[in-house]
């Protein structure tokens, strides 16, 4: 007598689609936060103090995947970080103007 193995065929229930399909959510996860980050930092570039480390936090979660939307992520936060700098160096110019 031969046992059959039952082997499925869809390979989100096979054990190596669903490690593959986590993983790739998890890439996706990351794209959304450095996009989000990067977002913000630009919306924010008023308050540098907050600009500066979204931005920071935006580069870091933008280089661990490399997807089209990470790389908005990117780009954003790269602007966000040159705004925030920008404007912390304005920050810094009219305090000392107004001493």
């Amino acid at each position: 007598m031969t046992v059959v193995k039952y082997i499925p065929q869809n390979k989100e229930l096979n054990q190596v689609g669903w490690r593959n399909k986590m993983k790739k959510e998890i890439q996706i996860g990351w794209s959304i936060a450095s996009l989000v980050c990067g977002i913000l930092s630009m919306i924010l570039f008023f308050m540098p103090y907050i600009t500066i480390p979204l931005a920071i936090l935006g580069i870091v979660f933008g280089c661990k995947n490399k997807d089209g939307m990470s790389i908005g992520g990117l780009v954003t936060s790269i602007i966000g970080i040159t705004i925030g700098i920008f404007m912390l160096l304005i920050l810094f110019l009219y305090m000392l103007g107004s001493m």
